[in-house]
């Protein structure tokens, strides 16, 4: 499918890679070093993407990257502190981006997305999201930097639209190879 495996979305997510790379060591090197570690903990998420990406599209790596940066601008610009849906809309992106990766990694060893099981797809990957999401909020928990009860409850609705989001988008990126699969051996 040559719309999610264009060569030049190998080629941007190296680049996007590196761009979160470096804001995690400059958050390192200021001292923010929860920033850094969650930095560096993406850019290693990309990493890991960028090394199995001959099991998932090109456009799915590029997305947790991009998800990287997204979260590395927040960090080195200090939006995550302002009064602006900055939060909600990168928790929407970052589990749409991340559950796209990793539930089709998953759901790519079932028969789910061969047999284009829309609903069941939605449904894993919005499990998958929540935990996801679940996770890491007791990870900001953890380290003292949680917004409050209405905060989180907030993140994980938006966690949730995100990785229902991306059970659709996975549906329909494995209904079109499915389509073109057939018309190639046809």
């Amino acid at each position: 499918m040559p719309v999610v495996d264009n060569p030049a979305f190998r080629i941007a997510t190296i680049l996007l890679l590196g761009l979160t790379l470096a804001a995690g060591l400059y958050g390192a090197w200021v001292g923010n070093w929860v920033e850094a570690g969650a930095l560096l903990a993406l850019g290693g998420l990309g990493g890991v993407a960028i090394k199995i990406q001959d099991r998932l599209p090109a456009l799915f790596v590029l997305l947790v990257v991009i998800a990287g940066v997204v979260n590395a601008a927040g960090y080195v610009v200090g939006l995550w502190h302002e009064t602006t849906p900055f939060d909600e809309i990168v928790h929407a992106f970052t589990s749409f981006s991340v559950c796209a990766g990793v539930g089709w990694l998953i759901l790519d060893r079932t028969e789910l997305l061969r047999a284009g099981e829309t609903g069941k797809i939605v449904l894993a990957l919005l499990a998958i999201g929540l935990l996801l999401g679940l996770l890491w909020e007791v990870f900001e928990w953890a380290i003292g930097i949680i917004g409050g009860a209405e905060d989180t409850m907030v993140d994980l609705l938006m966690d949730g639209l995100g990785a229902a989001a991306a059970g659709l988008f996975c549906a329909i990126v494995a209904r079109r190879r499915r389509s073109r699969a057939a018309m190639h051996s046809s």
